[in-house]
């Protein structure tokens, strides 16, 4: 997960109302997390923190989905005369 905020504040990530993982933004505007997800739906958004302690506001939420699960296995339905392959 990326985005851009004030260069040196903190940017928090929530989902729901648990926070998730935090970043530092960089110099040029940017910042970045990795953080790792269970499967499930997850509401995510993002709030930012500058050095001198002052709390934006929230981000606009984004929802994502984690699946995990495999697909099932695919079935043959028919099968055609030789092709000559």
């Amino acid at each position: 997960i990326a985005g851009v905020g004030e260069p040196g504040a903190r940017v928090e990530l929530y989902d729901g109302a648990t926070l998730i993982s935090t970043a530092i933004v960089a110099s040029d505007g940017t910042w970045q997390m990795s953080p790792t997800w269970p499967a499930g739906i997850h509401t995510l958004y993002t709030v930012a923190i500058d050095p001198a302690g002052n709390r934006g506001p929230s981000s606009a939420d984004v929802v994502l989905e984690i699946d995990i699960t495999a697909p099932l296995a695919p079935v043959i339905r028919a099968v055609s005369g030789d092709t000559g392959g």
